[in-house]
């Protein structure tokens, strides 16, 4: 059985403890993780309890957006076919 948490800030701390409760009390043996802060990402690599399989740090996708380029053809295939406004008539606007 696997868990993946939404470590937030300070409060990566206290998932990192359910974490090592759901292995001790239920047998959970692996963990992956979403971590919005530097420093309670650099805690959940170093600490020695748990191997996580996968940490994703917040700031590090962030660093990647600026190079992603917007698929306008895509957001209005799904516009019309579901009905639901996106992002691409912004991007449109940004454009011109």
């Amino acid at each position: 059985m696997k868990g993946c948490f939404l470590l937030q800030r300070n409060f990566a701390y206290i998932g990192h403890n359910l974490s090592i409760l759901l292995k001790k009390k239920y047998g959970v043996n692996e963990f992956c993780g979403y971590v919005y802060d530097r420093n309670s990402y650099n805690y959940l690599i170093n600490q020695k309890e748990i191997n996580y399989s996968s940490l994703l740090l917040d700031e590090e996708l962030h660093k990647g957006f600026v190079n992603e380029v917007i698929d306008i053809d895509y957001l209005n295939f799904i516009e019309k076919n579901t009905g639901y406004l996106t992002c691409g008539h912004t991007s449109q606007l940004i454009e011109l």
